[in-house]
């Protein structure tokens, strides 16, 4: 479980990000991302970007540009679409 970086925002435990690099959060790069975890890792940054000191924004946004769970569910539709075929339903948040 990751430790409050600060008393008055109180980290929930992150399922997608690590603790490291001081107040800094590193993305955890997934193989498959399906459009329910896609959604779920946006979600969990944007809580993170309100918690992460306003002097470390910058530095935050820079690891978070490393990994992009959007591609990443994109290329897990591709890879499932010649097995489900085009109507598989699955939305990119």
């Amino acid at each position: 479980m990751n430790t409050p970086i600060n008393s008055t925002h109180p980290v929930e435990p992150l399922r997608y990000h690590a603790s490291g690099f001081g107040d800094l959060f590193r993305p955890i790069a997934f193989g498959f991302v399906t459009a329910r975890m896609c959604a779920e890792i946006l979600e969990e940054r944007r809580h993170i970007l309100n918690i992460v000191p306003r002097s470390r924004l910058a530095e935050q946004i820079v690891l978070f540009d490393r990994y992009d769970p959007q591609r990443s569910a994109e290329r897990y539709q591709a890879l499932l679409r010649p097995f489900l075929g085009e109507s598989a339903g699955l939305q990119v948040a």
